[in-house]
């Protein structure tokens, strides 16, 4: 038997917490602290909602293509989902879903330097040796 988990509450805070840690421009934070103040509690603005570009350029003071562009780069930060705009057909604003941005992998350890070796006190170099008689 297989169990239908619940999907997860969204939570306007938590979400609006994730959009000021990220790593986003002060255009962007500002389209998305806007989607959320359109969207109330909810995490999604519906076709032909308040979300239109010129109303979010009035709202932020961002121009048209600024808001468009932090649309685009909303999106492919985890923080909204819109349709392929090769699949939307219809003439009404694209519905927009505030959603979580999946956490950033752990960076790989940096790989020990080729020329690292141990100096006389048996501690590795980072770098390699100086190749001055006179630096030793």
């Amino acid at each position: 038997m297989t169990s239908i988990r619940p999907r997860p509450v969204f939570s306007r805070r938590e979400w609006e917490r994730a959009v000021l840690a990220g790593d986003l421009c002060a255009s962007d934070r500002a389209v998305a602290l806007v989607l959320a103040h359109l969207a109330g509690g909810a995490s999604r603005l519906p076709a032909g909602g308040p979300q239109t570009p010129n109303r979010l350029s009035v709202l932020t003071r961002v121009t048209g293509a600024g808001v468009r562009a932090s649309l685009t780069r909303l999106q492919e930060h985890g923080f909204i989902d819109r349709p392929d705009i090769h699949a939307w057909t219809s003439r009404r604003i694209w519905p927009v879903t505030l959603t979580m941005p999946t956490a950033p992998a752990p960076a790989p350890a940096p790989a020990p330097s080729p020329v690292a070796a141990p100096d006389s006190a048996g501690a590795v170099r980072g770098e390699p040796a100086h190749p001055s008689p006179a630096a030793s």
